[in-house]
């Protein structure tokens, strides 16, 4: 990928992860929104704020939505993480554990 095209993708996913943003702090104000809503949009803006990190710096990563692996091949190409980043694996589970695998048992059980 060239660097013009590593900057448009970083720049795409940095607008990303900041809609992403936008809508947990619009969910934020509303008590009646389940949980695994707002752990859904904090675990993608987070996600896709690391990502252009990695793109900006040329490092290739596999598909994944895995923080924990991604701050660490953040960690790994030599950039040190804010501390409140290292928490962010935390949020993991709500990307797929409770986004998808949790929904699907549900619809078995429904049918």
């Amino acid at each position: 990928m060239s660097k013009r095209d590593e900057h448009d993708v970083a720049e795409a996913l940095l607008a990303k992860a900041a809609g992403d943003q936008a809508g947990l702090r619009a969910v934020a104000e509303h008590p009646d929104v389940p949980d695994h809503v707002a752990g859904f949009l904090a675990q993608q803006a987070i996600e896709k704020a690391l990502k252009p990190v990695l793109t900006a710096r040329g490092v290739p990563f596999e598909r994944s939505h895995d923080i924990d692996y991604l701050c660490g091949l953040i960690e790994d190409s030599g950039v040190e993480l804010p501390t409140d980043v290292r928490d962010a694996p935390a949020l993991n589970p709500w990307a797929v554990e409770f986004r998808y695998r949790h929904s699907r048992r549900c619809a078995r059980r429904a049918r």
